[in-house]
């Protein structure tokens, strides 16, 4: 038997001929929530408002100024977060960008030269709007360097390694996600 996924469709009719075609519908994606992070508005994503309940949220970081954002949702809470097909529900969108500080020292792991350099870092955190992109609040979370870990699974030979801001950010985040 085979079976086969087709996109979203919708039906649109012409004012010159009854004909009528199917053209597929924009889906949202997630990932496309990340042009909240500069000002865009995302008009099929659901507005924000002060009710009480959970308001879905997603989270993006970079690494400095030039890289792009990238996902970071898995550190929130499973309850801010919605599965993958239903992100025109997402009303949040956090952005942050690390800049790191001092280097605290390094972690040096194996016989074969494998380091991890620790530094201290401020995360700069916008919340905004998903459907207008317009920022609700910001905040930078100042963070010392955490300690050398027990374990880390390295992709190069030598690597940085920041503070988690997963604490702090949800602190401050809650006050919006959960009313």
């Amino acid at each position: 038997m085979l079976t086969s996924c087709s996109p979203l469709l919708s039906t649109e009719t012409s004012n010159t001929d009854s004909s009528t075609t199917t053209t597929p519908a924009k889906t949202l994606f997630t990932t496309d929530l990340a042009d909240v992070c500069n000002g865009v508005a995302i008009p099929m994503a659901t507005a924000y408002d002060s009710a009480a309940g959970i308001h879905p949220i997603l989270l993006f970081g970079r690494n400095d100024t030039n890289d792009s954002y990238s996902e970071k949702s898995s550190i929130l809470p499973k309850t801010w977060q919605l599965e993958w097909t239903e992100a025109s529900k997402y009303q949040l969108v956090a952005c942050v960008t690390t800049t790191p500080k001092e280097m605290s020292g390094t972690c040096d792991f194996s016989e074969e030269g494998y380091t991890l350099n620790n530094y201290s870092a401020d995360f700069a955190v916008e919340l905004r709007k998903a459907t207008t992109g317009e920022l609700i609040d910001s905040t930078t979370l100042s963070l010392d360097a955490d300690k050398c870990p027990t374990m880390h699974f390295f992709s190069e030979k030598v690597e940085n390694n920041y503070p988690s801001y997963e604490q702090p950010l949800t602190e401050f985040l809650t006050k919006f996600v959960q009313l």
